[in-house]
């Protein structure tokens, strides 16, 4: 299966008119949204695939990259049940920071969605890259990695120290990865 990625949003915090930075990727037959912030929910909404990804993976927890994933986990929860979403997560720290991040709007957020590690549940497929501190000081963060067959393709999110990241890319084996940055 082909390795895709199609950007529904590439502006900053503030930028509503180019809305959140957001993509729609394949990676190994898999439909993930790679963050959700304010714009996406209704970016998804516009343009009919509120139901298409099947994993949400979040680079951070700022608001303009998770601000509508509560919305969007309820929205499926009640209007197509059996289509329940999966979050993914970098590392077991990291879902501990999700779940806190969504209990106050959501109470009980494995509720509405299943968490799982990005590798276990996506083995070959999602590949996560700590990124810890490179963006805001004291934040976790994650680049990630998608595989298929033939190519690499790789997104950092926001990252003000990005040389980490791309040390990381640099040890992995080929083939040589696009990257999103």
């Amino acid at each position: 299966m082909a390795l895709s990625l199609k950007f529904i949003g590439t502006g900053g915090a503030f930028d509503f008119m180019q809305g959140n930075s957001a993509a729609l990727v394949e990676a190994g037959g898999h439909r993930i949204l790679l963050d959700c912030g304010h714009s996406v929910y209704p970016e998804l909404a516009r343009r009919g695939l509120l139901d298409w990804p099947d994993y949400v993976l979040l680079t951070h927890l700022h608001d303009d990259h998770a601000g509508s994933l509560s919305t969007l986990l309820y929205h499926r929860h009640f209007f197509t049940p059996t289509r329940r979403l999966t979050v993914l997560c970098g590392h077991e720290a990291f879902m501990d920071e999700v779940l806190a991040y969504l209990a106050h709007p959501m109470k009980a957020p494995a509720r509405y969605a299943q968490f799982a590690l990005a590798g276990a549940a996506l083995p070959g497929a999602v590949q996560a890259i700590d990124t810890f501190g490179a963006h805001s000081e004291g934040m976790q963060t994650f680049g990630f990695v998608f595989h298929d067959s033939s190519q690499r393709l790789a997104y950092s999110g926001d990252l003000a120290r990005p040389e980490g990241f791309f040390a990381a890319l640099d040890a992995l084996p080929a083939p040589p990865a696009r990257v999103f940055h």
